[in-house]
């Protein structure tokens, strides 16, 4: 049995063959990833040794601790255990001794910085171009400024770096693409106002979990708004029309919200307690093979925020979380260079600003692909036998389908700002999705469940095998 995963849409031919050479049948954890080996042999049609096609593949899934780790009632810091005190009062949940520090570690840094409790995002990743972490920053630069009470905690370090650990440098490179966006359109209250109301205007195909906005929903509204920005000019004349007063300005770097970067090793029975002191988790990346911190962020019962492609969507959907409109895929150069665990993605095309008014309000900073590079995504098209967790190859019929280049997704950085201004205008909404996060992940991919699949699968081996022998 073989168990491989990838955050792009396409596989190296090598990959492939590995596959077809080593093992009897591959275990895959999400269905979008079918789609990828099924895409990568048509392909490589042409290659001799992958004819009669690849092993079988099953979808097995991930799995997460629910109960005793990730679990919000163990771990957070205002929870109390269902024990009563002699005056009938709730006594306060014990928590582990290596807990406490790290969540009051966390608030003693926001104390220090704002008079009140601020609303915490959180986002959990390795520093590299396939974590989003310039379309983070972008849309949070740009939809808040000192002056809202929000912070951003990045938990991190730098990819294959020697110094990786370097907060001071983590830090100046935050500084640094923060002053890339010195006079950005802001995407803060006014643009939040705006999408609101086109949002109640086309109901209900917009509504998402808790009255969130749907990726779909999102891209039609946005289509809308720019055709508007070119009619009406600029975004101050389309509130006017709106009947809102303009009070969005432009990224000033001297006013940039809060950011705490937390590069120290958590332990892990520790890490539960970093979720618990948030209010949000954020990330949105061009790709995952699954995507764990997401999940242990709905497994804590956070409402979180991911990218609608890849290996995540297999557990985030429209019922459980903010998924981030993916605008297109774009190619990630260097595929090859996943073999030697390095990511050395070349700096992306940077695009030409077109003159109509729409882009005065939605420009593309250069870490966004050109346009012309970028290619929708297809839907899903692999087939999941139910009773087996078999994928099996539907017809391709893709335009590109000799394609060998891997692509990866293109998060929307006014969805994920608008996400986020959301989240802070409606923290009940917010802990509402969270809650069927949690109830979502607890009921498909706690450990007992995925053991149930997992064993299940290994008895269709055992009959296979009999099978073979008589």
């Amino acid at each position: 049995v073989g168990r491989t995963m990838l955050e792009l849409d396409r596989v190296p031919l090598q990959w492939l063959e590995n596959i077809k050479e080593r093992v009897d049948e591959v275990w895959l954890p999400a269905p979008f990833l079918v789609d990828v080996l099924c895409d990568s042999l048509a392909a490589h049609s042409n290659a001799n040794a992958l004819a009669g096609g690849l092993p079988p593949m099953f979808v097995i899934p991930e799995s997460i601790d629910t109960v005793s780790l990730f679990n919000p009632r163990l771990f957070s810091i205002n929870s109390t255990s269902a024990a009563k005190s002699k005056k009938g009062k709730p006594k306060p949940k014990r928590l582990q001794s290596n807990v406490l520090p790290v969540a009051h570690m966390l608030r003693k840094d926001v104390r220090q910085k704002f008079s009140t409790q601020p609303y915490r995002f959180f986002s959990n990743f390795k520093w590299e171009s396939r974590k989003g972490w310039e379309a983070l920053l972008e849309a949070y630069f740009r939809a808040f400024t000192s002056s809202d009470n929000v912070v951003l905690y990045l938990k991190t370090y730098l990819y294959l770096d020697p110094d990786s650990k370097n907060a001071e440098k983590i830090k100046g490179i935050v500084k640094d693409f923060g002053s890339t966006l010195a006079g950005m359109p802001m995407l803060g209250t006014d643009y939040f106002e705006i999408v609101t109301a086109l949002k109640e205007d086309l109901k209900p195909t917009n509504d998402g979990v808790a009255g969130s906005l749907t990726p779909d929903g999102f891209s039609r509204i946005l289509d809308v708004l720019k055709a508007n920005m070119s009619t009406k000019g600029d975004v101050k004349a389309f509130l006017e029309a709106l009947g809102k007063p303009a009070n969005d300005t432009f990224v000033d770097t001297a006013k940039l919200p809060k950011i705490i970067v937390l590069t120290d090793d958590i332990p892990m029975a520790a890490l539960p307690s970093v979720y618990a002191s948030m209010d949000a988790f954020v990330l949105p990346t061009r790709g995952e093979g699954w995507g764990l911190p997401l999940m242990e962020a709905m497994a804590m019962g956070l409402p979180t925020i991911g990218t609608n492609w890849g290996g995540n969507t297999a557990f985030m959907d429209e019922s459980n979380s903010l998924l981030v409109h993916n605008e297109g895929m774009a190619v990630a150069e260097g595929i090859n260079s996943v073999f030697q665990n390095r990511y050395q993605i070349p700096q992306l095309e940077k695009e030409v600003i077109g003159g109509d008014a729409s882009v005065k309000y939605f420009p593309r900073h250069e870490h966004r692909p050109n346009p012309a590079n970028v290619f929708p995504a297809p839907p899903l098209r692999a087939s999941i036998d139910r009773s087996t967790g078999r994928g099996i190859c539907s017809n391709r019929g893709d335009t590109d389908a000799s394609r060998q280049e891997g692509r990866w997704a293109t998060p929307s950085v006014e969805h994920l700002a608008y996400h986020m201004r959301f989240l802070l205008a409606n923290p009940s909404a917010g802990r509402s999705i969270g809650e069927a996060a949690r109830r979502f992940i607890s009921k498909n991919f706690s450990r007992n469940q995925v053991a149930t699949v997992i064993e299940h699968r290994l008895h269709g081996i055992l009959v296979e095998q009999k099978q073979l022998v008589t």
